[in-house]
């Protein structure tokens, strides 16, 4: 996914990726962008390649990246001057 102008671009297309990259992003993208419904079969599709323990380690990786995005949003945390960017800062 991309980031342009300070908005995220999350419908880019998983064609390329691995199976493994396109499944993790295709369940991160239902879990946690609105609507945040996850289809059952993207579900299954989880358990099936990393069974339950895989769907909530993923998820729970998942869930404290978007935790430590926010406090540092919260406490308006910015990288440092000689920081390298991911993307452009206007």
């Amino acid at each position: 996914d991309m980031v342009t102008n300070g908005t995220m671009i999350t419908d880019a297309p998983l064609d390329g990726l691995e199976p493994d990259e396109a499944l993790i992003i295709r369940y991160g993208r239902e879990l946690l962008e609105p609507p945040q419904i996850v289809r059952d079969a993207t579900v299954d599709a989880v358990r099936a390649r990393w069974g339950d323990k895989g769907l909530l380690e993923l998820t729970a990786v998942m869930s404290v990246y978007v935790m430590n995005a926010t406090i540092l949003r919260a406490m308006d945390h910015r990288a440092g001057p000689e920081a390298r960017l991911l993307t452009k800062r206007g």
